[in-house]
């Protein structure tokens, strides 16, 4: 089975799984040079079937790591007239067409001439995976552990699909969803905020903030009230950020959060190593508090995690010295880069459960 998962967003990208081995895997990024490319990831799919030897009429199943598939994709793949298609939660397709592209909703709805869309087979299948579940499938199906018996899984990012942070179990591979939660549990907006307040662009240049950490003295209480609060594995309090927006420059994609307009003032007071330094210990407490119970409640000692805020190795490489577990494996690509690969992999192993 020819699988191509397609991610559209944030760090666009495109994989191509055939009878579940990876034949390719790229982001758009690495061809237009653009960092955190937003735009269709037109070179990223020709670059994966040229490098499979196909063509996408020879495809199966176009896998889409979002409940709600943009009408955009109705632009690039012929797929008006399928059922598939009419039965998704389109909402608004004229107006909302191309905006990824050019920036202004109100585009004429077609392709120019020079740009052909990707033909399709008849018995092609449109299949929509959670945003959520296209992340933690990438690191349960990508981590070499024995999927026969319990691990815990963990996504975390900014939102998508309406969730912040998730947690999983994994057995004998299928996924099951212990629990979510939504924005208002977000640690990588809080550590995205804290990028912005310090001048830098959030969703792109949070490792500017980790590698500053350690030069910094923390101070418990210093950004009370910017983060929510976890206890027990759970949301204990939540935090309500104030607006947010996405900034569209040079073709990618930042974050904007009026949170961060407070925190810089913070920021400006401590200094730049001991305001990162506690923007670092607060994310780790909040993760442990977070994690640590869960692996408890499910009594396994293995945990696989992929999700934006788990490019922050530091607090990867602190978890695994608590000696908690014995196997951690987060997908070397854990941003939404990696969704693409996770939406294929997961059709893969729904279809073929047994491999």
């Amino acid at each position: 089975m020819k699988i191509l998962g397609v991610g559209f967003g944030h760090d666009s990208s495109a994989c191509l799984v055939i009878d579940g081995e990876i034949i390719a895997d790229v982001a758009e990024e690495r061809f237009t040079r653009i960092k955190n490319d937003c735009s269709f990831p037109i070179k990223s799919i020709e670059y994966c079937l040229k490098h499979a030897g196909i063509g996408s009429e020879d495809l199966d199943v176009l896998a889409i790591p979002s409940q709600h598939m943009s009408p955009v994709y109705e632009v690039f793949f012929d797929l008006p007239s399928r059922e598939v298609v009419r039965n998704t939660k389109l909402k608004s397709r004229v107006k909302r067409l191309l905006y990824e592209i050019a920036g202004d909703p109100q585009n004429i709805p077609t392709l120019p001439l020079y740009q052909k869309p990707f033909a399709l087979a008849d018995h092609l299948k449109v299949e929509l995976v959670d945003h959520h579940l296209s992340h933690i499938a990438s690191a349960a199906y990508t981590s070499g552990i024995p999927l026969d018996e319990k691990v815990l899984g963990v996504s975390a990012d900014g939102i998508g699909d309406g969730t912040s942070v998730a947690v999983w179990r994994i057995q004998n591979n299928k996924i099951e969803n212990l629990a979510r939660f939504n924005a208002h549990g977000s640690l990588a907006w809080f550590y995205g905020n804290a990028t912005e307040a310090m001048g830098w662009r959030h969703g792109s240049e949070e490792w500017k903030v980790m590698g500053l950490a350690p030069y910094g003295i923390p101070e418990p209480g210093l950004l009370k009230g910017f983060y929510p609060e976890y206890k027990d594995g759970d949301l204990a309090i939540p935090h309500a950020y104030q607006t947010f927006g996405i900034w569209h420059d040079h073709g990618g994609a930042h974050f904007h959060g009026a949170d961060s307009k407070a925190m810089s003032a913070i920021f400006r007071e401590v200094g730049p190593e001991n305001f990162a330094a506690e923007v670092q210990r607060v994310s780790e407490e909040q993760a442990f508090n977070i994690v640590l119970p869960w692996l408890e409640r499910e009594q396994t000692r293995k945990i696989v995690c992929s999700g934006g805020f788990f490019l922050n190795v530091k607090f990867n490489q602190k978890f695994w010295y608590t000696d908690q577990v014995d196997a951690q494996w987060v997908y070397p690509n854990p941003g939404d880069a990696g969704l693409a690969v996770g939406a294929a992999l997961k059709v893969h192993y729904d279809a073929n459960p047994d491999t």
